[in-house]
C-alpha cells in the first residue's frame, strides 16, 4: 500500500499540492510501518528512502541513512541498482565528494548497463575541489547514458544530462569567458516547457549551473520556473538551499522566491 500511494503521488493522480502532500505523508506512514515489522524488507527501505527525498520533513541525511539501511538488508542485491543511486544523490547533495566518487564507482562497476551509471560521472564533473573535468568526455557520455535510457524518457534524459555537460563546462571555465558563454548557450537550448518538462526540473539543474556561472539573476529565473511547478519546494529551499544555491541565498530575489506564502 505505501508504495501505491508513493507511486499515486510521484505520478500526480493528486493535482491538488495538499492532496498530494497527504498522500506522500501517508505513504511514509505505511514504508515506515512495514519497515518497523520487517527489518529486512528491503524494497520497503528502498522506497522510502526514495519517499523521504520528496517530502519536505525530511532531511537528505534521513534520505542518506535510510537507504544505507535498504541496502544492509537486500540480501539478494535485488534493488541495489537503485539504492546505491539513492545513495550517490545524497551523498552529492551533502557535498560529500568521496562517498559521491565511491558510490558512482560501485554503479559503473556493477551495474555498466545502467544510465545511472553514465549519469553520476556528470554530476561528479559538476562538483567542487575536484580535477578540472574533461568536457570531451562529458558529451561522449550524454551520448552513452542515452542508449541506456528508456525510449519513453529518452529527451528529457538527455536535455537533462546537456544541462549537466553546461555544469561541468561551468567548472572548467575558470575566468574564461567564451567557456562561460558555452555553458550559458548549453543551459538555454536545454530549456523546455510544461509539455515535455511539466515537473521543471530542467529549469532546476539550469538555475544550479547559473549559480556555477556566477549569474545569480538568471538563476533566481529558472528558479522560479521550477517553484512555480513545485511549490511545496519552498520551505526546503529557504530552510536549506543546499550547496548549488547557497551562494545566492542572500539576494534579495532569491528570499523573495522562498519566503513564506502570503509574505
Amino acid at each position: 500500500r505505501g508504495t501505491i500511494r508513493f507511486y499515486g503521488q510521484i505520478t500526480g493522480i493528486d493535482p491538488d499540492p495538499s492532496a498530494a502532500e497527504r498522500s506522500l505523508a501517508e505513504a511514509i506512514r505505511d514504508l515506515e510501518r512495514s519497515t518497523e515489522m520487517n527489518k529486512t524488507q528491503a524494497g520497503a527501505y528502498a522506497r522510502l528512502a526514495q519517499a523521504y527525498a520528496r517530502s519536505k520533513a525530511k532531511t537528505t541525511n534521513d534520505v542518506y541513512f535510510v537507504a544505507q539501511q535498504a541496502l544492509r538488508a537486500d540480501e539478494f542485491q535485488a534493488t541495489a541498482n537503485i539504492v546505491i543511486a539513492i545513495l550517490f544523490t545524497s551523498a552529492y547533495d551533502l557535498a560529500q565528494t568521496t562517498a559521491a566518487e565511491r558510490y558512482c564507482a560501485q554503479l559503473q562497476q556493477r551495474f555498466p548497463r545502467d544510465p545511472r551509471s553514465v549519469r553520476c560521472q556528470l554530476y561528479l564533473m559538476t562538483m567542487e575541489n575536484r580535477p578540472a573535468p574533461d568536457i570531451e568526455l562529458a558529451w561522449r557520455l550524454v551520448d552513452s547514458a542515452h542508449v541506456r535510457t528508456i525510449p519513453r524518457d529518452t529527451l528529457r534524459s538527455r536535455l537533462i544530462n546537456q544541462i549537466l555537460v553546461g555544469g561541468a563546462i561551468a567548472r572548467a571555465a575558470g575566468t574564461d569567458e567564451a567557456l562561460k558563454d558555452s555553458a550559458r548557450r548549453v543551459v538555454r537550448r536545454s530549456q523546455r516547457d510544461g509539455t515535455i518538462d511539466p515537473s521543471g526540473e530542467l529549469a532546476l539543474f539550469g538555475a544550479g549551473v547559473m549559480v556555477m556561472l556566477g549569474d545569480g539573476e538568471e538563476a533566481v529565473r529558472l528558479l522560479r520556473t521550477y517553484i512555480a511547478a513545485n511549490p511545496e519546494r519552498i520551505d526546503s529551499y529557504r530552510e536549506e538551499p543546499g550547496w548549488w544555491f547557497r551562494p545566492i541565498e542572500n539576494r534579495p530575489d532569491f528570499k523573495q522566491l522562498v519566503a513564506p506564502r502570503g509574505q
